[in-house]
This record gives C-alpha cells, sequence and structure tokens, in this order.
C-alpha cells in the first residue's frame, strides 16, 4: 500500500492535537486487524459519504466519545474491533495523550488509488 493524503481521508471530520503520520500497511492486502482497537465503519456511507473507517485505541472516555461522534451518522457501523486491510489504500495515524485514531480509506469511493 501506498501513503494517502491524510486530507483526503477526511481528518477534518475530528479536531484533535497531537502527532500525525500517513502511510501505506506493511505486509499482504489482508492485514492483521490493530489489536485492541474500535472501530467506526463509514463505508456503508459510500458513495455519498466517505469511504474509509476509523480506528481508535485509548482510554474509555476518549473511545465513548468517538462512539458516540459515530452514531451521530446514520449508516456508520461502530465495531469493538479493527478492521482489515483488505482493499485499504493507506492510512493516517494521529497519536494524541489518550488516545491513537487511525483513519483507513479505501478503494472504491472518491479515491481511486492512494495518489487520492
Amino acid at each position: 500500500m501506498r501513503s494517502l493524503s491524510c486530507a483526503a481521508l477526511g481528518l477534518s471530520r475530528l479536531v484533535f492535537s497531537g502527532a500525525m503520520r500517513c502511510g501505506g500497511g506493511s505486509g499482504t492486502a489482508d492485514e492483521r486487524v490493530t489489536p485492541n482497537a474500535s472501530s467506526c465503519d463509514y463505508r456503508p456511507l459510500a458513495p455519498k459519504g466517505p469511504n474509509s473507517c476509523e480506528e481508535y485505541v485509548g482510554d474509555a472516555t476518549a473511545t465513548q466519545n468517538y462512539k458516540n461522534s459515530c452514531a451521530l451518522n446514520p449508516g456508520a457501523v461502530w465495531a469493538t474491533v479493527g478492521y482489515p486491510r483488505v482493499n485499504a489504500l493507506g492510512g493516517c495515524t494521529s497519536v494524541g495523550p489518550t488516545f491513537t485514531l487511525t483513519n483507513w480509506g479505501y478503494q472504491g469511493g472518491p479515491y481511486t488509488d492512494a495518489a487520492g
């Protein structure tokens, strides 16, 4: 996988501070899911919505806040696991003091490749 622009992934949906890095996965297309992650899958909202999934690893308060945010998007699916990287173009990770957020962009949405 190649790097996908963090702006292209729609990270403006949430405001946060901390370090951010973008890049593709390492390994095969069906890479392992993120350990100890919860996630919000926005792919069911496509083609009108983002074709992405956000993964969260962090304390209970931060995770609950992201779960509440996910619920504001009818059709988005919350899960207590991360998502596999099948068809993922790449992801951007932001690290805050109490959480790590990764936004994965997938093929089949507004992005045809990692160049966005």
